[in-house]
């Protein structure tokens, strides 16, 4: 079974995914804006918060820190031991002195720094900052016990010394001892509560982070992953539709040209054949138009089962558009393992595919190339292969062909015929050659029918099956049809002036043209600017111009001009299964018989009976029939014979062109005058 081309990471539908993607990202992009603008604000506040309370904190705990020294200071000056009075000398008393005025500078110290304590400091009774902030029940005390020991030193000049220290002594222990030691416990507890107040402050951080966090992530859960989820889904979606064909689920013209250059780049590296199948399916349009379009879908559908089923599992295979297939064979052994795999793929494709109870009838024409012999590039391979791919069709349908170097050579005409298309200078040579149209009656000449020829400067006498396949494939047929007719009445107007003045000009009508809005108009003003009435003109519709479902203003269009005197022929007659429903919508004048019933017809029974057949349905009808490629005597003798009203072909006359037609008539003429009233009444140009 036959892969595809993986889908890349990221695919229209087309323009409808791309704009969801795009609304999507947008959406994305607001709420992830959304989303980060929540997490910095949240952030910023906190680190606000953070920075606010860390130098508040920091304030009162430097200031905390210092008025805990000083408390411990007091606290150790108060609780200093009992002096020996016994050896007390007069140094001692100026000892106490300044020890009694360090005391006093520390409570003074404590006193003024008073610290503006946040709340949650203040708000603790345990901390005992009654006495280390502001006014306290415990500075009387001190000052009191100060008073009194200066009292007791500024009288220690009357009083022994050993007198006034035991009373120093005496009052501190009595007075300041508990103080002291409560002092040291209070400053303990205070550390302890400050401590746990940074504790819970540092929880609430924790906690108020830890909710942004949970707010981010609900957000992500919530709006974000689904909406990532959502982009990619798109994304895929958008670049299947990229890269996969809608209806087979193959890959398409682009993706497989890009796998095809990846395939040949790895060719050229392990040196091995790479083979690719240009394939056009048979009888696919036939099936389109009569079935209709879901029958159609449903044979594409089939036909790229079949290819999968068929192909080799690396091979790589793709819908090129509408009836189009490729498959690129990488590893192929030799031409010939190539041509035995196409010829596989033909058998499958000629099995019929079952639709609404019904059995359509399916085939494939397959051409061959092969990388690096036939080409070297993905698109000139390709080219390469649809070269063989038009061969093998013009061999018939179900053939498999095979890219030669001739088909290299006419790759190179193709271009230049399209360059030379679009080149007023080269045009000039398109000329016609005329092919004159011979009664079965009486061999009088009734008209001519236009061929096209084409003698370039450079590349010489071109085919017109050619020249004009490519106008059309390129959009350039308008300009080249309007030369062509143009030529066509300039010669039926020579001739009806010099020689035949009822003869007409038979001239093909492609389907651009017979569709055309503007057809009255336009064959109105090529008549006119020759001066030819419209009887002077037969306009010449395919069977296959007519499976282009022509229009109801198509069908007026034709009615007009017949009514006015245009003949209309329905050409190569029998070869499709378009004729007889046309004979109903629009009103021919002659049916032109196709050379596949009139070759050999004097020696098979059944081609017999189908020219007896049609001429029998003209004849009802009441229209002339053509016979086209007479050239023996016995095919004229048989359509004599059945009632055909004309001949056309190589035994009465050879497409010439004006030159060469001018001397064939006045030498036929010479030998046989034409009177006009000797020509067939139904073939003078008068309509029906």
């Amino acid at each position: 079974m036959a892969e595809e081309l993986p889908a890349p990471a990221r695919t229209t539908k087309g323009g409808q995914s791309a704009r969801r993607i795009d609304q999507t990202v947008g959406l994305l992009g607001h709420v992830m804006l959304g989303v980060l603008a929540t997490v910095v604000l949240g952030a910023g506040l906190l680190l606000h918060l953070a920075a606010s309370e860390h130098s508040s904190e920091s304030r009162v705990l430097e200031l905390v820190s210092e008025k805990r020294a000083l408390t411990l200071r007091l606290a150790a000056q108060l609780a200093a031991p009992a002096h020996d009075t016994s050896h007390l000398q007069g140094s001692r008393i100026e000892e106490l002195r300044a020890a009694h005025a360090r005391l006093a500078a520390t409570h003074a110290a404590l006193v003024s720094s008073t610290p503006d304590a946040p709340a949650p400091i203040m708000a603790e009774p345990e901390l005992a900052w009654h006495y280390l902030s502001g006014p306290n029940p415990l500075a009387p005390r001190i000052e009191a016990f100060l008073d009194e020991t200066q009292r007791l030193l500024d009288g220690s000049a009357s009083a022994p010394p050993a007198a006034t220290l035991a009373a120093v002594e005496h009052l501190r222990a009595e007075a300041l001892g508990p103080l002291a030691e409560g002092l040291e416990q209070a400053v303990l507890r205070h550390a302890t509560a400050v401590e746990r107040v940074h504790d819970e402050m540092e929880q609430r951080v924790i906690a108020v982070v830890g909710l942004v966090l949970v707010i981010s992530a609900g957000l992500w859960l919530l709006l974000v992953r689904p909406l990532t989820r959502r982009i990619t889904h798109d994304a895929v979606a958008l670049d299947r539709a990229g890269t996969i064909d809608a209806l087979t689920g193959l890959s398409n013209r682009q993706a497989f040209l890009t796998g095809l250059e990846a395939l040949l780049h790895q060719a050229g590296q392990s040196a091995t054949l790479l083979g690719v199948l240009a394939i056009d399916l048979d009888w696919f349009k036939e099936v389109n138009d009569t079935e209709g379009h879901a029958a159609g879908d449903a044979v594409l559908r089939e036909v790229a089962d079949k290819l999968r089923r068929t192909m080799r599992q690396h091979d790589l295979i793709c819908r090129l558009g509408g009836d189009e297939f490729a498959v690129a064979c990488p590893n192929v052994g030799s031409r010939a393992d190539l041509e035995r795999l196409a010829e596989r793929l033909c058998r499958a494709l000629g099995q019929p595919v079952s639709f609404a109870n019904r059995l359509l009838r399916t085939g494939g024409t397959i051409g061959l190339a092969i990388a690096p012999d036939d080409a070297d590039s993905a698109e000139r391979i390709l080219h390469a292969a649809d070269t063989a791919l038009r061969n093998a069709k013009r061999q018939g349908r179900g053939q498999v062909a095979h890219f030669t170097p001739e088909h290299g050579a006419v790759i190179a005409l193709e271009r230049a015929i399209r360059v030379a298309l679009d080149d007023p200078a080269a045009l000039e040579g398109v000329h016609v050659a005329l092919q004159p149209q011979i009664a079965c009656e009486d061999g009088s000449v009734l008209g001519f029918e236009a061929l096209a020829r084409w003698t370039h400067p450079t590349l010489g006498n071109l085919s017109p099956a050619t020249f004009i396949a490519i106008a059309e494939a390129n959009g350039q047929l308008a300009r080249l049809s309007a030369i062509i007719r143009d030529r066509a009445l300039a010669a039926i107007a020579e001739i009806r002036a010099t020689h035949l003045p009822t003869a007409h000009v038979a001239i093909n009508l492609s389907t651009a043209e017979v569709c055309s809005p503007g057809l009255c108009e336009l064959i109105e003003a090529g008549l006119a600017a020759h001066c030819l009435p419209y009887q002077a003109l037969e306009l010449e519709l395919t069977e296959g111009v007519l499976l282009e479902r022509i229009s109801d203003t198509t069908r007026d269009a034709l009615e007009t001009l017949h009514a006015q005197g245009v003949r209309l022929a329905l050409d190569d007659f029998g070869t499709g299964y378009s004729g007889i429903p046309a004979l109903q919508k629009i009103p021919f004048s002659v049916l032109k018989i196709d050379r596949s019933f009139v070759r050999n017809v004097h020696a098979s029974v059944r081609s017999q009976r189908i020219l007896l057949s049609i001429v029998g349905l003209a004849n009802g009808l009441a229209v002339d029939t053509i016979a086209e490629g007479v050239e023996t005597a016995e095919e004229l003798s048989f359509i004599k014979a059945v009632g055909c009203t004309a001949a056309q072909g190589y035994l009465t006359a050879r497409p010439m062109p004006m030159p060469a037609l001018r001397l064939w008539l006045q030498e036929r003429l010479g030998r046989a005058p034409a009177a006009p009233g000797a020509h067939s009444p139904s073939l003078a140009g008068t309509a029906d």
